[in-house]
């Protein structure tokens, strides 16, 4: 055994190991360690690989101290608990991780589109001297946003973008909603909830989202080739405030009153999922059908326990907050290159099943430690 393999197996891997490993300088080695410019993203890959693998530990922590702070711009809408405050709680709790790494995340809440454009727009003006990286929602590729978005990436500011699969511009990194995915999921569990024939009821969501219209298409065509006794009727509107949930709540009592054989109903999303219930609650015990809602949250979570839901399908909101914004600090800090799509995995939960998820993400928010409360709640 040579001394250098003596060295390496009885101590520390250093800089001059891995330097001697790749036939390479230390200084080269040194600056891929430390992210410093100066080098091919080829070889700083290798470097960063290559001390993977004999085990060198990089201390990020120190690191951070010598650099200046990175800061990180997160853009994302906001609700009353449905969907968008999770994904908002996955990202606070990644950032509070993430502090010590000299990281400081920026939020902002994003009114619609156009307010996101003007985020991303001041965001680019700024340039990467004033931000590291942009962790962004997608809502449907207004080309003003897709054109800010081209501008972040050519300034070589780390893009990243919530419930999207984009090709262009090349560089964006997206963590999917997987929306036909999901709308052929819906379907199949749906085979399995009802008869051969019969009416379903579904929510539209909005019509300007390519994620709500593309997992509607997705649960029509599934059904059309399972089950095409089934009489699928979307429910038009999307409830956001007292005004359109009036209508939504109208069209979905008048779509229930047209039709005495609904046997399922469809809420493709957390806002539709909340409005319906209420219109179940109107109907009261006498119509007898499956309800399959979206995104667990408090309010999914009770319904499921009163028995007002059969099942959730969950999106996995604060995986994609803390996930997202998890692997930006990873690529800024440790050089890790991310993959360009980032997994989420979907949930089906039942009330059966609905103790699991509750702890789990209980978990989550608690950085992994139980605590009594909950296990006694549990």
């Amino acid at each position: 055994m040579s001394s250098q393999s003596s060295r390496i197996s009885g101590g520390k891997v250093t800089i001059k190991d891995i330097s001697a490993k790749l036939g390479i300088s230390s200084t080269t080695v040194h600056r891929a360690l430390a992210g410093k410019e100066g080098m091919t993203d080829a070889l700083r890959q290798r470097i960063l690989g290559t001390a993977r693998e004999m085990g060198y530990e990089i201390n990020y922590a120190a690191a951070s101290i010598k650099r200046r702070t990175l800061r990180i711009a997160v853009i994302v809408p906001q609700d009353d608990g449905c969907y968008f405050a999770n994904i908002w709680k996955g990202v606070a709790k990644c950032a509070e991780e993430a502090r010590h790494l000299n990281i400081d995340v920026e939020e902002h809440i994003c009114d619609d589109e156009q307010h996101e454009y003007q985020i991303l727009k001041s965001i680019a003006d700024a340039g990467p001297k004033e931000y590291a990286g942009v962790l962004a929602y997608s809502y449907s590729r207004m080309p003003e946003v897709m054109i800010q978005l081209q501008r972040l990436v050519d300034l070589k500011i780390k893009t990243f973008v919530i419930d999207d699969i984009m090709t262009e511009p090349q560089g964006v990194c997206c963590i999917p909603a997987y929306q036909a995915c999901v709308g052929e999921l819906a379907a199949e569990i749906t085979t399995t909830l009802t008869p051969d024939e019969g009416t379903i009821l579904i929510t539209e969501g909005r019509t300007d989202s390519k994620v709500h219209t593309e997992k509607l298409q997705a649960y029509k065509k599934y059904l059309a080739k399972t089950k095409p006794g089934l009489k699928i009727l979307s429910i038009p509107g999307y409830p956001k405030d007292e005004e359109t949930d009036s209508v939504v709540r109208e069209n979905i009592l008048r779509a229930f009153g047209e039709n005495e054989d609904v046997v399922l109903y469809y809420a493709q999303n957390s806002l539709d999922t909340r409005l319906a219930v209420k219109v179940f609650r109107e109907l009261g015990s006498s119509r007898r059908f499956a309800r399959i809602g979206t995104d667990l949250n408090e309010y999914t979570a009770q319904y499921l326990r009163d028995g007002e839901l059969t099942l959730v399908i969950d999106q996995g909101a604060y995986a994609k907050g803390y996930t997202g914004l998890g692997t930006l600090v990873d690529t800024l800090v440790k050089h890790i290159k991310p993959d360009t799509f980032i997994d989420i995995p979907l949930d089906v939960v039942y009330r059966s099943n609905l103790r699991f998820y509750e702890r789990t993400k209980k978990l989550y928010e608690n950085g992994g430690q139980e605590n009594e409360e909950h296990e006694e709640t549990a």
